[in-house]
């Protein structure tokens, strides 16, 4: 009779104890959560990058974002095998993210909450020119400048001021043709960060035949 008892009694303590832990596991994934990936990010003038830790059992996550005035988050992308992701966004506004970490098509955890500000800044330091004068042409030619995502080419001519002759330029050099041989001309090289424009160089140079 009394073993009867200690058996009913450890039955009862074991389904309190499974029902307990699946309580918690339900709470433990209302989202967004404190998880255990410790999700952050890092944001530049063009792009925003999340990073977290690999949680256990995990085969994929997938990347939420609460975007300027709105209320709910949206799904940035899924199925995501890695533990990176970049993006690029509008810049001066406030995103929030976070992480859900899923077993196949279960998903058994949510990372923690973060917050970056994306905004836009003009570019750091001064364009180093170099020219090389050829025959009827001036080559110009720049290191990228900090924070840059382009560079504009500017013609200064006395008297008149800045034209411009290429602007939004990936690359880092530019062919001026066309010259006339024992004329100097000056160009002014700026850097941009999308519509922000830092600080310019300038460098003159006098083609010959």
């Amino acid at each position: 009779m009394m073993m009867k008892k200690k058996l009913r009694n450890s039955l009862v303590f074991v389904l309190l104890l499974v029902t307990s832990l699946s309580l918690s596991a339900v709470t433990a994934f209302a989202y967004p959560a404190n998880g255990d990936f410790n999700l952050s990010g890092s944001s530049t003038t063009t792009s925003i990058s999340l990073s977290w830790d690999s949680y256990p059992l995990a085969t994929s996550y997938t990347v939420l974002i609460k975007e300027p005035g709105s209320s709910s988050y949206t799904t940035v992308t899924s199925g995501l095998p890695t533990r990176t992701l970049t993006m690029n966004l509008p810049t001066n506004d406030v995103y929030k993210f976070y992480v859900v970490a899923y077993s196949g098509a279960t998903p058994i955890a949510s990372s923690n909450e973060i917050t970056l500000y994306q905004k836009s800044y003009p570019p750091t330091g001064v364009p180093a020119l170099t020219g090389i004068a050829g025959n009827q042409s001036n080559t110009i030619s720049w290191t990228n400048t900090w924070g840059a995502t382009s560079h504009s080419v500017f013609l200064y001519i006395p008297g008149v001021g800045l034209t411009p002759l290429a602007t939004n330029l990936t690359t880092t050099s530019f062919v001026h043709t066309g010259l006339t041989n024992g004329t100097t001309y000056t160009y002014v090289v700026f850097a941009y960060a999308g519509t922000k424009q830092g600080l310019a160089s300038d460098i003159s140079l006098t083609p010959q035949p």
